[in-house]
């Protein structure tokens, strides 16, 4: 393998052609489909990292920089011979990115430099293409461990995913190996990392396909964990598990070297040319239950390993932190900085430093917002780390605590938090301090009040009961408490009075936070339609937006056109387009459920939606945890139970927390439920404080799921869940593969997806929320007229991808299928058969049924219908048959009811009749 020089000019060309499904098998057949794509970016201004020689002749490297203005283009790459081909010939202003955006070329630019018509290098913008693509792999040796060649490499990769070897590929060196000085020949910098380029199947499928390998990698052997200079631990292997973005740049070019510095790569090779696209979902499958225990113990093993190595970084980071501070007792400075390693806490004295240079303290950044939101810094734990001082983004405007992000060692995540008063404590005033401090919990905006209790929030859209210990804690936070000091005649800095975090938590009815309805991640439509978008809390509705990236969100357009509105249909159907479900009306009841998870916070009531299949391994799960993904999080599981009483507290303690989602998984039994058809049809449910005679209140607006094979709803559920049914048609569907994981896929793009969804609402909205279904669908007449109106209106439009039936013919199909109905259904038959609209008692019915030892072929059906209903040890029991029958009087089946008619000898009687009788003419 010869040295060669790279290329500046770069190649020309895109490449237009759109997305192919391919066959799932160990290997994709070539030459079908579009081919592979790669994005090039070519900057005004220098990407890749430089180096030069400093006057005592040692290697300098300075980061690369960034892509602010410059120019994109989608270029195929259908064989690794076109990758590496494609590498050399870039120069230091360029670098590519394996996914795509949908324009074929044209202007980039970063946020604030966007002009009209610009592209910008964000989520929203880039995806992973639909069909082959390049899953790249970043190999960098551990610290002071020596280099991997490429063999090795590909030995190691093989021994976890051994189907590599026959996959096509293009492997090589990184961008900032082989640096020599030409003017002595020297070597100053030899081989470091290296770059695998895989050619798979499905792109779709990269993000769960690299994280599996990582996995796979330490389940091997080969994984370890590394340790920050502030003593934090990094989870390693010999793939980089960050780098599995679309839009995430790979500096392929090689270095920017000045004089007399050069840089000389091996060539790459490509493997297997005229090899089928790898299937990764077949080749990298999930990790079973029992491999992720083991996966959890050799971590853990790891992590004990390297405790005193961690002790020393963090001991040694203290040290040259507090060296830098102005000299007091060590005791609050030290504990400060415990707390922004520790528990990731930065106070209002910790100082950070911008990209600009300037050192700025967290209290100062907070006291001015709009100057300093989305403004980057340098890792506020180690400024130093990879000489970069824009690692970092500050959030101002999340709706919950400020923090800045950190990208440093795989992403990290700081709170920022100061004290934002003074609150001075004196024997008598605890009224008084009683009201400040409430004032100053609800200004902090981490506390609320919600059915009856205070509650916490916390990152990620967790919701907590508040103890009194905690909101002890959170009041030294938000507050700076002094005590008078009578020896030393002056204010002293103390604790918060021990009992006032008790007292406020007694002082219900009093309490000055906002009720708080529930959490979202993401824009959501208000019942009037307007777009809730702004992070915080809203009034209108109890929500809390809590926003991690609310710069990035995708567009949803105020007036979507047809056009607009059919591509997000096509976008939201993606991830359910390989279930196989079997009719129209479960596509329907799909689509409602899709739309139900966005809009679910909004909504007082709306139906429950189950996932039914024939056989177990068709995909149920994941239909159902992908639609949860669309409310912006995993949906909660919990095992179904057929105790009623732990049906309620199951139910309660799930909507105390209030999730997006709860999933009750692969239920056996027909479900009946009094506590699941309160939480479905009421605003609030309600129960008792567990030890106290004090009652709780929890809201209900939460998406209800529930899987299982031959999955049935019985009584008054029938009305109240919608089943989607799917069905393979073969006897082991276990065995099929999807081309990509559908869950994993709504989980890394929920917001793209949640977008689409609510341009496809926004635009039946604006179309004037037309009603084309007939009736309404009881106790959830919002929802109707909001989801079922707009699946049928989609589907009566042709905006839907797929045929879609209205979602209310679910209900139709649960009564025929309920057991209850069934045994009603075969009762009224036959008695009509026997009695016509005779009036009879319930011991009547049993006699007739005697008759069947005769062979009496209509007794013989009433009698297996009555022992169905009310038969205990081969005896018909006439009071539990009369109180079944009085508990579906009025109920119609199939045009006729049962309805009471006065009594005979003291009993009850009953008599059938036809809904719409026949005039006597």
């Amino acid at each position: 393998m010869q040295p060669t020089k790279k290329n500046p000019d770069a190649l020309a060309g895109a490449d237009g052609a759109e997305s192919f499904s391919y066959p799932v098998n160990q290997h994709t057949p070539t030459g079908k489909g579009s081919p592979a794509l790669v994005s090039v970016f070519t900057s005004r201004d220098r990407l890749s990292k430089l180096y030069t020689l400093d006057d005592s002749g040692n290697l300098d490297k300075t980061p690369g920089g960034e892509l602010v203005r410059g120019h994109y283009e989608r270029r195929p790459c259908a064989r690794p011979s076109d990758l590496a081909e494609l590498i050399p010939t870039l120069d230091t202003n360029q670098a590519l990115a394996y996914g795509v955006a949908k324009v074929e070329s044209g202007p980039v630019a970063s946020r604030k430099a966007a002009r009209d018509g610009d592209l910008l290098r964000i989520r929203d913008r880039f995806d992973w293409k639909a069909g082959p693509g390049w899953m790249m792999l970043d190999n960098d040796p551990p610290k002071g461990a020596e280099p991997l060649d490429r063999a090795g490499l590909l030995a190691m990769i093989e021994q976890v995913w051994p189907e590599i070897t026959a996959a096509p590929a293009v492997v090589g060196d990184s961008g900032t190996s082989h640096i020599y000085r030409t003017d002595t020949g020297e070597q100053v910098k030899g081989r470091g990392g290296l770059r695998l380029y895989v050619l798979v199947a499905d792109a779709r499928d990269i993000k769960r396909a690299g994280d599996t390998l990582h996995r796979r990698l330490w389940l091997a052997g080969y994984g370890y964990f590394a340790v920050s200079a502030s003593g934090a631990l990094l989870n390693r292997s010999p793939v980089d598990k960050e780098v599995w973005q679309p839009e995430r740049l790979d500096f392929a070019a090689g270095a920017a070297c000045c004089e007399p510095l050069e840089q000389y790569r091996p060539a790459p090779d490509a493997r297997n040319d005229n090899a089928a696209p790898i299937s990764t979902t077949v080749t990298l499958p999930d990790l079973s239950s029992d491999e992720r225990r083991t996966l959890k113990e050799i971590e853990a093993e790891a992590a004990q390993a390297v405790k005193p190595e961690q002790r020393e970084a963090y001991d040694q980071w203290v040290k040259d932190r507090m060296a830098n501070m102005p000299d007091d007792d060590g005791g609050e400075a030290l504990q400060r900085l415990v707390e922004a390693v520790q528990n990731h806490r930065l106070y209002g004295d910790f100082e950070l430093i911008h990209s600009s240079g300037e050192t700025i303290t967290v209290a100062d950044v907070m006291d001015a917002p709009d100057k300093w939101h989305g403004e980057r810094f340098a890792d506020p734990l180690e400024p130093q780390y990879g000489n970069d001082a824009r690692i970092a983004w500050l959030n101002l405007k999340s709706g919950g605590r400020p923090f800045i992000y950190s990208h440093a060692h795989g992403g990290q995540r700081f709170t920022l938090v100061r004290s934002s008063a003074t609150i001075k404590t004196q024997p008598g005033e605890m009224p008084r301090i009683l009201r400040e401090a409430d004032a100053l919990v609800t200004d902090a905006g981490e506390v609320y009040q919600r059915g009856g209790q205070l509650v916490r929030i916390v990152p990620g859209g967790g919701i907590y009961g508040v103890q009194a210990p905690w909101l002890r804690t959170h009041l030294e936070e938000v507050a700076a408490w002094q005590r008078y000091d009578a020896r030393a005649k002056g204010w002293r800095p103390c604790d918060a009075p021990g009992d006032l975090s008790v007292r406020m938590l007694a002082n219900r009815g009093g309490w000055g936070m906002p009720e708080l309805v529930g959490i979202i991640n993401g824009p959501i439509l208000r019942a009037d339609g307007s777009l809730l978008d702004k992070p915080g809390y809203d009034a209108e509705t109890g929500l809390l937006l809590d926003a991690s990236t609310p710069d990035d969100w995708p567009a949803i357009p105020s007036h979507p056109t047809e056009e607009q509105i059919r591509a997000a249909a096509e976008v939201v159907w993606e991830p359910f387009a390989h279930f196989p479900y079997v009719d129209a009306m479960s596509r329907g009841v799909q689509m409602a459920a899709i739309l139900t998870a966005v809009q679910r916070p909004i909504l007082e009531t709306a139906p429950g939606f189950g996932m039914n299949a024939y056989k177990a391994g068709t995909g149920k799960s994941k239909a159902a945890k992908a639609t949860a993904w669309f409310g912006g999080s995993e949906p909660v599981e919990s095992p179904w139970s057929d105790q009623a009483e732990e049906q309620r507290k199951r139910i309660m303690a799930g909507l105390m927390a209030g999730p997006a989602s709860m999933m009750f998984d692969n239920i056996s039994e027909p479900i009946k439920s009094d506590a699941l058809n309160a939480a479905l049809t009421a605003s609030w449910f309600k129960d008792r404080k567990l030890g106290v005679s004090e009652e709780i209140y929890a809201p209900t607006r939460t998406l209800m799921l529930a899987t299982g094979n031959n999955l049935r709803v019985a009584g008054d559920l029938s009305r109240r869940v919608l089943v989607a049914t799917m069905d393979h048609g073969v006897e082991s569907p276990e065995t099929l593969q999807f081309p990509f994981d559908p869950v994993a896929r709504v989980r890394d793009r929920w917001l793209q997806y949640r977008a689409a969804a609510l341009t496809i609402l926004r635009g039946f909205m604006a179309a004037g929320a037309p009603r084309r279904a007939a009736g309404e669908m009881g106790s959830f007449e919002r929802w109707d007229a909001l989801i079922r109106q707009c699946v049928v209106w989609m589907n009566d439009e042709f905006l839907a991808p797929v045929t879609l039936d209205d979602p209310l013919d679910a209900v139709r199909a649960n009564y025929d299928a309920d057991p209850e109905t069934q045994k009603l259904r075969a009762l009224i038959a036959t008695w009509h058969d026997i009695h016509g609209t005779d009036a009879v008692r319930a011991a009547t019915l049993i006699d007739e049924a005697k008759r069947a030892m005769f062979g009496d072929e209509q007794a013989v059906m009433l009698d297996e219908t009555l022992q169905e209903i009310a038969g205990e040890r081969g005896v018909i029991n006439p009071r539990r048959l009369g109180r079944w029958i009085e508990g579906r009087v009025g109920r119609v089946i199939d045009g006729y009811r049962i309805e009471q008619d006065g009594t005979y000898r003291r009993a009850k009687q009953w008599r059938v009749v036809p809904l719409n009788p026949e005039p006597p003419f």
